[in-house]
């Protein structure tokens, strides 16, 4: 079976790209030009890459081999760039010229999106709200949701969603949540937060990437599914983990910051339909996770933090 994925040197998609080749899948994997020297994959007889450019010539000896289409490609998904109007609007231009491909050749669609669209929802509907400018990136990945979705049903197109809750583990380098405060950490210094009393759900890079092959695989056509570790808590009680396994000799400042998103339900964090209709269960925990994260980021960044 040939799996193409799209975005294959993010965070995300090279560790998909790495399970589905241990899985000994042939994998097919397209970059654009910014990206391409920013992770690089071992090479193998099973795995082709291909610039976004040029995808439409690359494929056409390939494309009836290939069954299942992964749409990993976001650019902007930290920091400042969250709030560029036009970058956001281009990844859900390329989501639907991906989505198009996938009519044409009769691929499997496995688009990925965020919780954070569950906060745009919020933040837009809610009664004498005031939505931030900066929730682009969270509204621009909640239309990709509508138009992809109403598009497939237009173009016929198998298609399945699977909403991230927050992923960290080796290997990333932004400025997300866990990833900034190793860096954080490791550099000597004190992490500041919110009250951190909103609920949140991080799942391990490893566990998301099964996840997202699973639902491959075996989920059920049309659906979204939560793609997250099921127990969700207060995200301060993930981060007194965090600083008791990583940096005990401080205390983590609480209530510096403002908080600026908006709290999700336990509901939002649901992931029994994914266990129902593929039978997968994390096997990470946060504790295994956080150290294997936290040593990964020792080696790695602090002698260029």
């Amino acid at each position: 079976m040939s799996v193409i994925v799209f975005g294959c040197f993010g965070f995300i998609g090279l560790s998909l790209v790495q399970e589905l080749l241990k899985q000994d899948n042939h994998v097919i994997g397209v970059f654009n030009s910014k990206s391409i020297n920013d992770l690089h994959l071992e090479k193998s007889e099973n795995l082709s890459l291909c610039n976004y450019s040029s995808i439409n010539n690359f494929i056409k000896s390939q494309a009836d081999d290939i069954t299942l289409c992964y749409d990993l490609a976001w650019s902007g998904t930290s920091g400042d760039s969250r709030s560029d109007l036009d970058l956001q609007l281009i990844n859900v231009k390329n989501r639907l010229e991906i989505l198009k491909l996938c009519s044409k050749h009769d691929w499997r669609y496995i688009g990925s999106g965020s919780v954070m669209e569950k906060e745009s929802v919020i933040s837009t509907f809610n009664d004498m709200s005031h939505p931030l400018y900066s929730n682009n990136y969270s509204h621009l990945k909640y239309l990709s949701h509508a138009l992809t979705k109403s598009m497939a049903t237009e173009l016929n197109v198998d298609y399945i969603w699977g909403r991230i809750t927050n992923s960290y583990g080796p290997g990333e380098n932004s400025k997300r949540l866990i990833c900034s405060t190793m860096k954080t950490i490791a550099n000597g210094q004190t992490p500041s937060f919110s009250s951190g009393n909103q609920l949140y759900d991080f799942i391990h890079i490893s566990d998301l990437v099964k996840a997202f092959i699973a639902i491959g695989r075996k989920g059920i056509s049309n659906s979204d599914y939560v793609l997250g570790s099921g127990s969700p808590r207060l995200l301060k009680e993930y981060l007194n983990i965090v600083n008791q396994l990583c940096a005990p000799h401080m205390s983590f400042n609480y209530g510096s910051e403002p908080d600026i998103s908006k709290k999700l339900s336990l509901n939002d964090y649901d992931t029994s339909k994914l266990k129902r209709d593929t039978g997968f269960v994390c096997s990470t925990s946060f504790e295994n996770g956080i150290r294997e994260t936290y040593k990964y980021y020792i080696n790695s960044f602090k002698t260029n933090l």
